[in-house]
């Protein structure tokens, strides 16, 4: 009999399973088709999966392929909203927190609401919009990111983040932190460059497009301000990130 092989991952969810070393009870939060939790069983990066997604059609998609692949002896499977899940569990609790394909604002509320439910867990994130609301939402649940990474799928650009718990209370992350990604700030990956030149053309257009339509009411002025600090530390990590690559003997070009 020819033995199965894993699916075959997209660069962002191969980042994903990358992450996970080993694990007892891996938690895909959102597992849509099931491909990573499939991926996690086969490599034995986990000793079993929750599967759950708030979507039944979903869901019964990852079940045909667990089943198929003959890993669903390996599973539970539960229809539920967000870590609501982990109650289908016999200890309600997960050694690995996956919640990947969301939304930011959706990402931390859902890391808010369930706090209690996280119980030390490895937290394995993607956020998709607005990565600065899950990276406050780690603070508020005592989890600090360990690791931040950008991957290229078929030209899309997703950040994924890696936490882990603080025993202790750590200083707060800065208002630059939380735009920009601590881990990203202090490691300076070449693989930034992109979403952050993406970043500066956006800001940059939305600042135009105002000035062309006149608003600069009072009422918009926070939004303004903050927008051109960001557009700030953006400019600055690619004037940092063009350094690194010369100092690594790699200049690379800056286009400001």
């Amino acid at each position: 009999m020819r033995a199965l092989r894993p699916p075959q991952l997209d660069t962002r969810l191969r980042a994903a399973a990358d992450w996970v070393e080993h694990k007892g009870v891996c938690a895909d939060i959102g597992c849509d088709h099931g491909l990573l939790g499939a991926t996690l069983l086969m490599e034995n990066r986990c000793s079993r999966l929750l599967a759950a997604d708030l979507s039944a059609p979903s869901l019964e998609r990852a079940r045909t392929l667990l089943t198929r692949l003959g890993l669903s002896q390996r599973a539970t499977f539960a229809v539920a909203d967000g870590l609501d899940a982990l109650d289908t569990l016999p200890d309600g609790r997960a050694d690995v927190i996956c919640l990947l394909g969301m939304g930011g604002e959706t990402v931390a509320g859902i890391l808010r609401r369930g706090k209690a439910r996280l119980r030390g867990a490895l937290l394995i994130l993607g956020a998709q919009t607005e990565p600065d609301r899950v990276r406050e939402a780690l603070q508020q649940v005592d989890y600090r990111l360990t690791g931040e990474r950008i991957t290229d799928t078929q030209g899309r650009l997703y950040l994924l983040m890696r936490a882990e718990p603080t025993a202790r209370r750590m200083h707060p992350y800065s208002e630059r932190e939380l735009l920009m990604g601590p881990c990203l700030l202090a490691n300076l990956p070449a693989e930034w460059r992109p979403w952050l030149e993406r970043r500066r053309r956006l800001l940059t257009a939305a600042q135009a497009a105002r000035r062309e339509a006149g608003r600069g009411e009072e009422a918009d002025e926070p939004r303004q301000a903050s927008e051109n600090r960001e557009l700030a530390y953006t400019l600055e990590a690619l004037r940092a990130l063009d350094a690194h690559a010369v100092t690594a003997g790699k200049p690379g070009e800056v286009r400001l």
